[in-house]
C-alpha cells in the first residue's frame, strides 16, 4: 500500500537516500543544455548544407548522365567532357575521309568519318591523317552529337604503352575501361 507523505517528509526521505533536489536539477540542467546546443549545431549544419546544394545548380538529367559516364569530375583522360568513349584498337582501313578501327576490347570494326576539324596526334605531337597507316594502334574519339564522326585520333597513344615503353619493349595495354 502506498503511503501519502508531506513535502517536508519527502525532502527528508530524499536527503537520506542521497537524492538532493539541488544536485538532481543541476545534473539534468547540464544534460538539457548539451542536447539543446547539439540540436542548434545540427540545425545550422543542415541549413548550411541546403544552401550549399542550392548554389550547385539543379541536377539535370544531362548532368547526371555526364557524371555517370565520365566519373564525378565530368572529364575523361581522353577527349574531355565531350564525346563518346574512345575506341582503342588497330587501324583496319584509312582514307582522307574515314577511318576503320578494330576494337582491341570487343573485336568489332568501327568506321568513323574524318572531317577538317578532326584532330590527329602522334605520340602527343600534332600529326596528319596521312601519317596513319593500316596496322597502327589508335584511340579514336567520336563526337558527342554524331558517334560516326571522329573528333580526335591519337596515333600510337602513349597511355597504352606497357612496362617496356611500347610494343617493342613490353606489352600493350588496351583496357579502355579505366578511361
Amino acid at each position: 500500500m502506498e503511503k501519502e507523505v508531506s513535502g517536508e517528509e519527502f525532502r527528508r526521505m530524499s536527503a537520506e537516500a542521497g537524492m538532493q533536489p539541488a544536485n538532481f536539477v543541476a545534473a539534468h540542467r547540464t544534460a538539457l543544455i548539451s542536447v539543446a546546443v547539439l540540436a542548434v549545431v545540427a540545425g545550422i549544419s543542415f541549413t548550411g548544407g541546403i544552401q550549399y546544394q542550392k548554389g550547385k545548380g539543379p541536377a539535370t538529367p544531362a548532368a547526371i548522365a555526364n557524371q555517370s559516364a565520365n566519373g564525378p569530375t565530368g572529364f575523361r583522360s581522353f577527349g574531355g567532357p565531350q564525346g563518346q568513349r574512345p575506341t582503342a584498337g588497330t587501324v583496319k582501313a584509312v582514307s582522307s575521309t574515314s577511318i576503320t578501327v578494330t576494337s582491341d576490347r570487343t573485336g568489332t570494326d568501327s568506321t568513323l568519318a574524318i572531317t577538317n576539324t578532326t584532330v590527329v596526334t602522334n605520340a602527343d605531337a600534332t600529326a596528319a591523317v596521312s601519317d596513319i597507316q593500316v596496322g597502327n594502334t589508335v584511340f579514336v574519339q567520336a563526337a558527342s552529337n554524331d558517334p560516326n564522326t571522329a573528333t580526335r585520333i591519337m596515333l600510337n597513344p602513349t597511355m597504352m604503352r606497357g612496362p617496356g615503353g611500347g610494343a617493342a619493349g613490353g606489352t600493350t595495354n588496351t583496357d579502355t575501361q579505366s578511361l
